[in-house]
């Protein structure tokens, strides 16, 4: 029993502060329409006629002094039963004088009703609208130090966008031109709106007329965005469409073949660490053949898959001679060899992928593709990174090597006049570790690069990259959108990557006295730190709801539109390999129809007319 008055008492008085609540606003209503009405029924007489008002006044006076002399009736003098007359002539109710007091008091009445409520009650909701936000201002908490959390709108009229190219757009809040360079970084669990947010991003890219190189994890950026006509290219071993692509092309000094065999010995993710020993060897020994082939100008995918898969470790030795790979064919290291060559066995399938002749298609060079874009007229075009899921295992290698390539070129741009290049990389993490990306992500800013990176959960990026190098990664973004992540090292991990902020926080108690005239309380600070985002609100976001953080400004929570989910597909997704009548070029050429059992056969098998074999090592 005692409990349960507890609670009635507690429920009694926070009732009994309500009511008093509520009567102090029906105080402050009343008072305010009282006013108002007084001032239209002073309007309504100042508005009447002036014989109304002599008339009204008289009928006043009069009726006045029948109140102050209430015995001059019973006087029978004659001059007061005149008095008498007169006023009852007066107040009689068909008088002049009565009828013009009603006129007038009606006049007024009217006047002061709808003063009262068309003047009164606008005036006490603006008046309540006014007092609500001096006290929520007033009780705000009031931040210190650190970001600020404020809502979409807002944000939006605090970014400053200057004249000419109209900004991309992130839930309706622009991102400044300057800021592009700066890169951007997108979360979120599958199915939370990312790659919707990329569309409405590559909307404005493309309406620009901006090269775009894409990753594209399952063909959808190819379906909506690849137009041939604008010069666009697909890279996908396993696409009919993919542009012809010669290693060679793009190995301009010995470390550029150091970072292509880093690609195509490719090592097992499950592999113990004892065994990468032999993974390493073979990437020297695959440099240093890359390297002497494009020395003595037999560069070309034929020649390297020769060597990597029939070379005897003989020939091997023979090529190699003079470099460090030459080791690994010591006559005492048999067990050595046959290790690195298997590796290398691996490292021809992955090169054998390749197409072995441009045919009608075409061809691509990154070095000179990214040297020539400033020159391009009108709309850049664009590089799909593709692969479908069934064939993502097989073409992984490739396509890491691709972005590396794609980076390398891009960097090696003249610093001034370079046109933006946007790298898409979405769904970064099922790529192979990309070093060149870590110097691209703080470097690229003087080459006009512009890089966009997306990924499921920190976990991912993390197992690809390694926790420094993570950091590295996403320290370098400055425009972040944080969508609902599935786990909870990805959640606390985005609470900390929007920040914390000192707070001066207001903590008011009230005395919950059962009278309701009471109006007991107090109002108390306290500085403390606290998370701007909480995990639980990043794990409950809804679909297509993020946080956006831009450099130097407060965070807001934003919505993505969905009007960029319905533009139709302009081309296929994928078209596999044998479908020349789909894709319109001709069939690629069978790789087991290329002789390569010796090495003239080999050469002959270039794309270049030219045999510049004499006085090699075979």
């Amino acid at each position: 029993m005692t409990r349960r008055a507890e609670i009635l008492s507690r429920g009694q008085a926070s009732q009994n502060r309500i009511w008093a609540g509520i009567n102090a606003r029906a105080q402050v209503a009343a008072i305010l329409i009282l006013v108002c009405a007084g001032v239209g029924a002073f309007a309504g007489w100042k508005t009447a006629p002036d014989l109304t008002r002599r008339g009204a006044s008289l009928y006043l006076k009069v009726q006045g002094r029948e109140l102050l002399d209430p015995f001059g009736r019973n006087l029978q003098t004659y001059e007061a039963r005149a008095r008498v007359a007169v006023r009852d002539e007066i107040l009689a109710p068909e008088s002049p004088a009565t009828r013009a007091f009603k006129r007038l008091l009606w006049r007024m009445g009217i006047c002061a009703m709808l003063c009262g409520i068309a003047i009164g009650v606008p005036l006490y909701r603006w008046r309540r609208r006014a007092w609500l936000a001096e006290g929520e201002r007033a009780g705000r908490d009031r931040t210190v130090r650190g970001a600020e959390r404020v809502d979409a709108k807002t944000l939006a009229r605090m970014v400053s966008v200057g004249a000419g190219t109209r900004p991309v757009t992130i839930g309706r809040v622009p991102v400044p031109e300057s800021e592009e360079a700066r890169h951007f970084l997108f979360a979120g669990a599958t199915g939370t709106g990312k790659t919707t947010a990329i569309w409405a991003l590559l909307d404005e890219v493309e309406r620009r007329g901006q090269h775009a190189f894409v990753h594209d994890v399952d063909g959808g950026y190819v379906a909506r965005y690849y137009r041939p006509e604008r010069g666009d290219l697909i890279l996908n071993p396993f696409d009919e469409r993919c542009a012809y692509w010669n290693p060679f092309d793009d190995v301009r000094s010995a470390s550029d073949a150091d970072r292509l065999a880093g690609f195509i010995v490719a090592k097992p993710g499950g592999n113990a660490a004892g065994d990468d020993v032999w993974y390493d060897q073979a990437r020297l020994v695959a440099a240093a053949v890359i390297r002497r082939l494009w020395e003595q100008g037999r560069g070309s995918i034929g020649e390297l898959v020769y060597a990597l898969r029939d070379m005897t470790p003989d020939q091997l030795a023979t090529l190699t001679r003079g470099t460090e790979a030459s080791r690994v064919f010591q006559k005492d290291a048999d067990k050595a060899t046959a290790s690195v060559l298997f590796c290398l066995a691996e490292a021809a399938k992955i090169v054998g992928s390749l197409k072995r002749a441009p045919g009608d298609g075409p061809r691509l060079s990154f070095d000179d593709f990214y040297q020539r874009l400033p020159d391009v007229e009108g709309a850049k075009p664009w590089i799909f990174l593709a692969s479908r899921k069934r064939n993502f295992a097989a073409a992984k290698p490739l396509l890491g090597c691709w972005l590396d390539c794609a980076v390398a070129a891009i960097l090696d741009r003249p610093i001034h006049g370079a046109p933006r290049a946007w790298l898409i990389m979405d769904e970064l993490p099922a790529l192979p570790r990309a070093s060149g990306l870590l110097t691209l992500l703080p470097e690229g800013r003087k080459f006009g690069a512009a890089v966009v990176i997306a990924f499921q959960a920190i976990g991912q990026l993390r197992e690809t990259y390694g926790q420094h190098a993570t950091g590295t990664i996403v320290g370098q973004t400055g425009t972040q959108l944080v969508m609902r992540l599935g786990d909870p090292e990805s959640t606390r991990w985005a609470t900390e990557l929007l920040g914390r902020s000192e707070i001066e926080e207001h903590r008011s108690s009230a005395s919950l006295d059962s009278d309701a005239m009471s109006d007991k309380g107090s109002l108390s600070t306290l500085r403390q730190t606290k998370q701007i985002v909480l995990d639980s609100e990043i794990g409950h976001l809804p679909p297509l709801t993020g946080f956006l953080r831009l450099s130097g400004l407060p965070i807001a929570r934003v919505a993505i539109s969905r009007s960029h989910m319905e533009r139709p597909d302009i081309a296929e997704p994928t078209v596999p390999l044998g479908t020349a009548a789909v894709s319109g070029q001709g069939p690629a050429p069978d790789p087991k129809s290329e002789p390569t059992s010796s090495p003239a056969q080999g050469a002959a098998t270039r794309e270049t007319g030219e045999d510049r074999t004499a006085g090699g090592a075979l």
